[in-house]
């Protein structure tokens, strides 16, 4: 075993003794409280109920009740288009009580509770997106300029860890020689980092191994026209090999940064 899946066995080792459950006999509901933080620094209680044969796994509302106090409604337009479009790629659905929810076969219970966790993630990002003026994602506008320099690329590409986890980048591009995969950051934090580096590290190795003889690339396309991201976030992307690129710097080092062999 070496350096690295040491520190992902590290990893879910902290996870499961950070982890609390508890139950409700009345209603039947297990709460599963998970040391993420999402809204208000608040960690996050993904609900469970067995149903028979399968399990039903909820945020019981709590994702759209902070969203609403933020003042992101669910309407029309951007806002609501990236709602939809993160639930769709993790498999969510969003009842007529905007409660998240997964149902899944009892052996899909793990990936399943983190396909809704990681949803719950992303959709907390949203709050830095209260401006009213806003009227694009910085995800879609990555795209905008891939499709302008026809740089031919798959959008929303799922792929396994190592872990047996299921991810999804941004993009992904292939060439003879190397596989590009990309995570596009709004703005750059520690938890996002961290995320984005145990998910890199667990899809590399195992990506790596079915794509043999390709050399398997990450990037991080970085947000920074409103806030510079800080100094030791970027050196922790560069020590997990992993290339970044600052949209301020996007004339002069974009070609390069997606350039794939």
């Amino acid at each position: 075993m070496n350096k690295i899946e040491d520190k992902i066995q590290e990893y879910f080792k902290w996870l499961k003794d950070n982890t609390l459950i508890s139950s409700d006999p009345e209603s039947e509901w297990n709460i599963v409280s998970i040391p993420y933080t999402a809204f208000f620094n608040d960690c996050i209680d993904i609900y469970v109920r067995e149903m028979g044969s399968y399990y039903l796994l909820s945020d019981g509302g709590e994702t759209f009740s902070n969203l609403d106090m933020l003042g992101l409604t669910y309407n029309k337009g951007v806002k609501r288009d990236h709602i939809d479009y993160v639930c769709r790629i993790h498999g969510v659905q969003i009842d007529e009580n905007k409660h998240l929810n997964i149902q899944c076969e009892k052996k899909d219970f793990a990936i399943s509770k983190h396909n809704l966790l990681t949803a719950i993630l992303e959709l907390a990002e949203m709050q830095y997106l209260v401006k009213d003026n806003i009227v694009n994602l910085f995800k879609d506008e990555v795209f905008d300029v891939l499709m302008d320099k026809q740089i031919r690329h798959t959008p929303e590409f799922r792929v396994s860890g190592q872990s047996g986890l299921e991810y999804v980048f941004d993009v992904q591009l292939a060439g003879l020689k190397e596989e590009l995969l990309v995570k596009t950051f709004n703005r750059l934090q520690q938890d996002n980092v961290e995320r984005f580096l145990f998910s890199w590290q667990d899809v590399h190795n195992a990506r790596t191994a079915e794509v043999r003889g390709k050399k398997v690339c990450g990037l991080a396309v970085i947000n920074d026209l409103e806030i510079s991201p800080k100094a030791e976030l970027l050196e922790a992307l560069k020590n997990m090999g992993t290339r970044t690129l600052r949209w301020s710097e996007r004339t002069d080092k974009l070609d390069k940064a997606f350039d794939v062999a």
